[in-house]
């Protein structure tokens, strides 16, 4: 049987979700070890886009630069748009607001309507952080209530592609951890807590906010799967907004623990804070994954602790 070719055309690329997707997209070997339901009867055709860090076959581009991205999807003419460039550090979101919104919100919102015009399946990356914490498990409709700037660019972002496009998903993702650049870790708010493991200087550590890591190999086999389901069953019964997120809680006292233990290290200079603000960050946004999990007979594969550990020791090149 011959396989069905799908292009992809990939915002964000030189990312950390960016990279696994692109990764995962193209690699069949990888695809062999952790499949999804009918990937062996797919190839795919990738092109990553980058801002900056060009290497490897990753195209730079400027995504407010709404000509130049008109011509290179009329180049390219993918089937697929996975946009998952994004201002993404709290800080950052709360110190530029316009700017931030320039790529959530604007570049989003051009592309998604780009996409919509040209039958091109979009695919937006956005956030928990769309809610407040205050009542979850969240389903996918559930109303959302940023309490951050950064949570409200990216529901931005949600609103103009909904408004926009007929033709897309939505899909939240929580805490991501994967494999960073060398000597990078901050590409992760989860692989970057092993530095301060590592010091072995006393340090006080959030114990209250509940998080759900979530391996971006999970989340790049997730959206591989939206991709199959919306080509084989159509666009009336995939579409909206999905939820994909790792199963396992915790707290990042106790992740810090977690690593210290994977490197043998006694974890009593590692003291539990209890005194968070949670103004700016929700105490706890589970996000419900039931649905999206059963419409694409979906589980993720990869056990927080092992994969961790194998992402502290291994680095993308």
């Amino acid at each position: 049987m011959s396989l069905k070719k799908i292009k992809v055309l990939i915002t964000g690329a030189s990312g950390l979700l960016g990279r696994q997707i692109l990764d995962y997209l193209e690699n069949k070997n990888l695809q062999l070890e952790k499949p999804v339901d009918n990937v062996e009867n797919y190839v795919f055709e990738c092109l990553g886009l980058c801002h900056s860090r060009a290497k490897n076959k990753l195209r730079p581009i400027d995504l407010n630069n709404f000509g130049q991205i008109d011509d290179l999807i009329q180049e390219f003419k993918p089937d697929v748009i996975i946009h998952a460039a994004a201002v993404r550090k709290v800080e950052s979101v709360e110190n530029d607001f316009e700017g931030a919104l320039k790529l959530n919100k604007d570049a989003t919102e051009h592309l998604a309507k780009i996409a919509d015009q040209q039958k091109i399946f979009f695919i937006y990356i956005s956030t928990d952080y769309v809610f407040d914490g205050k009542n979850a498990p969240y389903k996918p409709n559930d109303k959302p209530n940023p309490l951050n700037k950064y949570g409200l660019s990216k529901l931005n972002g949600e609103v103009v592609t909904s408004e926009v496009s007929n033709n897309h998903c939505i899909v939240r993702v929580p805490v991501l951890y994967g494999f960073t650049e060398p000597n990078n870790y901050g590409e992760s708010a989860i692989n970057v807590l092993i530095q301060n493991v590592k010091k072995k200087t006393p340090i006080k550590v959030d114990h209250q906010q509940t998080r759900y890591p979530t391996h971006c190999l999970d989340v790049s086999r997730f959206l591989t799967s939206l991709i199959i389901k919306y080509f084989e069953i159509g666009s009336n019964q995939v579409k909206g907004i999905f939820h994909c997120s790792g199963l396992e809680s915790f707290t990042k006292y106790e992740i810090c623990c977690i690593m210290a233990d994977l490197y043998n290290i006694k974890s009593d200079f590692i003291q539990p804070d209890l005194t968070t603000d949670f103004s700016l960050r929700p105490k706890n946004a589970q996000l419900d994954v039931t649905d999206s999990f059963s419409l694409l007979n979906f589980k993720p594969v990869m056990n927080f602790k092992p994969a961790l550990k194998e992402c502290l020791e291994n680095f993308v090149q």
